[in-house]
């Protein structure tokens, strides 16, 4: 199924939306978007139930819960990820390596 024929969509956060709303303005879709939810399991809940389809960052969504099957969009949506802290030389222990092994993770 082409994005441009999807009949029903749930979508996150305001942010989702409008990152989702303009990858989908640019590839020539205008889905019906029929469901506004903020929680990600009442999300999952409609589309076990086959009330809809979502979009949904993949770094978001838990492993695959039964009736319900992840795709990658094509073209991929690239993401940019952030930290923020109130004062970085005052971070514990645990959160210093955090931010250190996420400095790996996604460089840049």
């Amino acid at each position: 199924m082409q994005l441009g024929q999807l009949a029903l969509l749930v979508l996150l956060s305001s942010i989702d939306r409008q990152i989702h709303g303009q990858t989908l303005a640019a590839l020539g879709a205008q889905p019906d978007i029929r469901y506004r939810l903020s929680q990600l399991l009442s999300i999952l809940g409609f589309v076990r139930q086959g009330l809809t389809l979502s979009m949904a960052a993949r770094m978001a969504l838990p492993d695959e819960p039964e009736g319900v099957v992840y795709r990658p969009l094509r073209p991929a949506i690239p993401r940019r990820v952030g930290l923020a802290v109130r004062d970085p030389q005052r971070l514990s222990p645990a959160a210093a390596a955090f931010m250190a092994m996420a400095r790996r993770v996604y460089p840049g």
